[in-house]
């Protein structure tokens, strides 16, 4: 049986590599029910503006300023999500235009490599279909339309996923780096879906970085996950949040599919 939330911690716009824009996902959030989203787009906060608060709080849907800040420890892709972020704070601005320049340049070199091995990619093209943070789901899609694979998995199996053909490691800014940043603007630094880090040492290792949270309910998890790290969080003290990491049609997360009760964010708010 599904699950609903009244809180989802963490939503994908099409600021990043989400399907719905920062309003369809308010409205959404309205329609479902829900009291408390996040917007957590990828090393970008583009997706915020004055009017998406203004529409959220006309529909009775507080709004939390987030992001995720996408990492690497040695090989392990992390996901750091903050949380009451300062939007507008140039230290932040200027991580975001270093994190969005590397993404840029991530993608020629992928785009370089399917071109080298006689496909037909379009940077171009690519680049148009993303607002402001460019990533390998964008790529993906362009496969998909020129008919190069059937689907997401397919692309990234078959050619951008790590260890394939066309795949490149992103340059990132230090997971210790970016909880400090999350920290000094003013946010909560949090764990996201820390079991695709596939390496419960090197969740440890970040919580020695200081952070003051583990994405507990999230779509990768299970009950047995949910256990596991919300016992992990307990014996360091920290928050347990929840989300959706909704990204939209092309995903089966729906928004409050995964999240966390209006009391445990309460605590959260508190905690700030």
């Amino acid at each position: 049986m599904s699950r609903k939330y009244p809180v989802d911690l963490h939503i994908h716009t099409t600021a990043s590599d989400g399907k719905y824009t920062p309003e369809e996902v308010i409205r959404t959030a309205s329609k479902r029910s829900l009291k408390v989203i996040s917007i957590t787009d990828h090393d970008t906060v583009d997706g915020y503006s004055d009017s998406i608060f203004d529409l959220a709080s006309s529909l009775g849907v507080e709004l939390v300023t987030g992001i995720e800040f996408s990492c690497f420890m040695d090989s392990r892709s992390v996901h750091i999500l903050g949380y009451f972020i300062d939007i507008k704070n140039e230290t932040l601005s200027t991580a975001i235009s270093k994190l969005k320049n590397e993404r840029v340049l991530r993608m020629e070199k992928m785009v370089k490599r399917l071109n080298d091995m006689g496909m037909s990619v379009d940077f171009d093209e690519i680049m148009a279909t993303a607002d402001s943070s460019v990533g390998r789901p964008h790529l993906a899609r362009h496969l998909m339309n020129r008919g190069y694979c059937k689907d997401f998995t397919e692309a990234f199996e078959k050619y951008i996923g790590e260890g394939c053909p066309a795949y490149v490691k992103r340059e990132s800014i230090p997971v210790e780096d970016i909880i400090s940043l999350i920290h000094e603007i003013g946010g909560i630094s949090v764990i996201a879906h820390p079991k695709l880090i596939e390496d419960d040492s090197k969740v440890r290792q970040i919580i020695d970085y200081g952070i003051k949270g583990i994405e507990v309910v999230c779509p990768s998890h299970n009950r047995s996950d949910e256990y596991r790290y919300a016992k992990i969080a307990d014996e360091h003290s920290l928050l347990k949040t929840g989300g959706s990491d909704f990204h939209g049609s092309s995903y089966s997360e729906s928004i409050g599919s995964s999240g966390m009760s209006y009391d445990k964010f309460a605590e959260m708010k508190k905690y700030k």
